[in-house]
């Protein structure tokens, strides 16, 4: 009876369903291992449940690549746009071992 419940898991597809009834067995039906009617009956109600959560999943990523797909733009002809000014030019940094800092001329020392 142990083995025959034993190749029932080894054999199942999909790997995911197979993994998640070898982690139900170890941890909550562990009458199942050498019960082959039971894992038999297992068998079905979590594949139900795992088709379930697949089903849900694809559905919602269906939604959100929907969503993400924006119809494209047209320009309007009738407005007539502004040339973009050139952005002004950024105040000369130096890189130190702390950052970046803004150069500025030394101090000037007074000997008097």
């Amino acid at each position: 009876m142990k083995a025959r419940c034993r190749l029932l898991v080894e054999n199942l597809q999909p790997p995911v369903l197979k993994a998640q009834i070898g982690r139900f067995i170890d941890l909550e039906r562990r009458d199942c291992k050498s019960d082959d009617v039971a894992l038999f009956n297992l068998i079905p109600e979590l594949a139900k449940i795992q088709q379930r959560f697949h089903r849900i999943s694809q559905d919602y990523a269906g939604k959100q690549d929907s969503k993400t797909i924006k119809p494209e733009k047209k320009p309007q002809r009738g407005a007539p746009t502004k040339p973009t000014s050139a952005p002004s030019p950024a105040p000369t940094t130096t890189t130190t071992a702390t950052g970046p800092r803004p150069t500025r001329s030394p101090p000037q020392v007074s000997r008097g």
